[in-house]
């Protein structure tokens, strides 16, 4: 009978669905799924070596762990393979020079001072290249005259906060994406759930009350912190919460037109815009074509238009946030829309 040591941090993808260890017997394991804790699964020791077989269950070591959960949040990501190609670069550079200083340290070679790191950065600094280097050229052998980059060694200052970043998540790398990541990044951030709350929470401020966007962005907030103390309660990573100022620039971003027939009515929306919103009269079909185009994110779209409670959870799964120039022919006469073409957007390369 074969045995695996786990315990309730630990993540099992199985059947397409998470799930999330309950008990440990003799004969075998009780888990239960992450996103609904009354729905069980119960396999022996040999059928669960069995199902790590297939290739499309995956086990994943202290996923719940708090700090492992708290690196995935400020990375934005859950993977290291999610990031930018560039960013993935630059957290592999970070984790060499960590992964050097420990290596040090387990032997009693170097101390956790500022002057230490010092005295050791040029042997730190000449192993992390030399890793660098190899990993740039990849399988192709060495050759005279061709570039490789080396990066500038850090401080010690800044190489002792990566340490203890890199120690508080539990050793997970995520915890060394750099903060500036997500600078110019327009993809939503938030999960799919978050999302979904957000577009909830400010709908309601064009409703006839007419409430602030300062109570929009509270009572969001405040529905936020009740979803995480729920989420809390089922042993469920917490989900990211937005800023107040990031909720009141979404309502400012709420279409003018309806955000104003909601709060005061259609005939004052029509009485307001009716200048505007007219524009070049056309006198039949087809004789004025308007073109214009959107950047978007496919996932919020999804999200704010109420599409997202349609779709069974294998489709959401298939899900992933995605930015999008999305062109659209509107004939002026008859205010149809004659066609739609998404192009993929290309995220600019985030800055180190």
């Amino acid at each position: 009978m074969n045995r695996f040591l786990i315990s309730n941090s630990d993540r099992l993808l199985l059947n397409k669905r998470h799930w999330r260890l309950g008990t440990a017997t003799a004969a075998g394991y009780a888990f239960e799924a992450v996103d609904d804790p009354d729905v069980t699964l119960s396999l022996t020791s040999d059928e669960l070596a069995e199902r790590l077989m297939d290739r499309e269950t995956t086990f994943e070591r202290d996923y719940f762990d708090l700090g492992r959960s708290r690196a995935r949040t400020d990375a934005g990501v859950e993977r290291l393979c999610d990031l930018p190609k560039e960013t993935q670069r630059v957290v592999l550079w970070r984790w060499g020079y960590v992964g050097a200083f420990l290596s040090l340290y387990e032997r009693s070679l170097i101390k956790r001072t500022e002057a230490s790191i010092a005295s050791a950065m040029y042997d730190l600094q000449k192993e992390v290249d030399t890793i660098d280097v190899k990993r740039q050229r990849g399988n192709r052998k060495k050759r005279s005259g061709r570039e490789s980059t080396i990066h500038d060694a850090p401080c010690p200052r800044s190489l002792l906060d990566w340490i203890r970043r890199y120690e508080r998540s539990g050793r997970d790398p995520l915890s060394l994406v750099p903060g500036t990541h997500r600078s110019g990044n327009a993809v939503s951030r938030f999960c799919m759930e978050g999302a979904r709350l957000i577009a909830k929470e400010i709908a309601k401020y064009a409703t006839i009350q007419r409430p602030t966007k300062r109570q929009v962005a509270e009572d969001c907030l405040a529905a936020f912190e009740t979803l995480n103390e729920d989420r809390k309660a089922l042993g469920i990573p917490q989900i990211a919460k937005p800023s107040k100022r990031c909720v009141e620039r979404r309502i400012g971003k709420l279409d003018r037109y309806q955000t104003y027939a909601g709060r005061y009515g259609a005939a004052a929306a029509n009485k307001k815009f009716a200048a505007i919103e007219l524009g070049i009269k056309a006198g039949y079909p087809m004789e004025r074509i308007e073109i214009d185009e959107w950047n978007v994110d496919l996932l919020t779209l999804i999200t704010e238009i109420g599409a997202l409670d349609t779709m069974s959870e294998e489709q959401r799964a298939g899900l992933f946030h995605e930015r999008l120039w999305l062109y659209v022919a509107i004939d002026c006469a008859t205010r149809c829309v004659l066609a739609l073409r998404p192009r993929q957007y290309r995220m600019p390369r985030t800055r180190s």
